[in-house]
């Protein structure tokens, strides 16, 4: 199972993998990056050089359909759609999730965007985003309200099956007992 890191920004702000793998330098972060790929063309695994980790890289337009399936918040929803371009990061291990949480932070730097973390929900500017890839900020997952559907843990179905099999056991317990 893979887990993600979306990168939320304009197309034409994306920088090449060169441009991106120095500001993650720049910012002081001790992260390689592959820098032969096109970030707003090339998609696939993206190794990390020195290193065993490295991530999934995907590029496309963003869509209203991408933000429902996010679960945004809807008070977010107008700023996220003044950008046009979504970039995900892909991960697996704690040493690519490392990884992937400093480059997508340096990517939403430059490019003025967000970094939505799939895992709890939270949306992050690009400050917020450098500040937690420094350990600096825990991102707050707002729990949201309203009209969502709660989850029925149990079907009516399954609730009496387990009251006659609870009964039925009782009354096999009763008997024994009574001899």
């Amino acid at each position: 199972m893979s887990l993600d890191l979306f990168i939320i920004g304009n197309a034409k702000t994306f920088p090449s993998a060169r441009v991106w793998a120095a500001a993650i330098k720049r910012e002081g972060f001790n992260v390689e990056l592959d820098q032969t790929f096109d970030t707003r063309q090339s998609s696939g695994f993206r190794p990390c050089p020195n290193s065993d980790c490295g991530f999934e890289y995907s590029f496309g337009p963003l869509s209203v359909d991408d933000l429902e399936g996010f679960d945004v918040e809807p008070n977010l929803i107008s700023e996220i759609l003044k950008h046009d371009s979504i970039a995900g990061l892909h991960y697996k291990t704690d040493c690519d999730f490392e990884v992937v949480k400093v480059a997508s932070a340096v990517l939403a730097n430059m490019t003025g965007g967000f970094v939505l973390e799939t895992e709890s929900g939270a949306m992050m500017t690009s400050s917020q985003a450098l500040a937690w890839a420094r350990n600096e900020f825990e991102p707050q997952v707002t729990v949201r309200t309203g009209n969502v559907a709660r989850k029925q843990r149990l079907s009516h179905i399954t609730i009496v099956k387990l009251a006659l099999a609870i009964a039925l056991v009782g009354y096999w317990l009763w008997r024994w007992l009574k001899g």
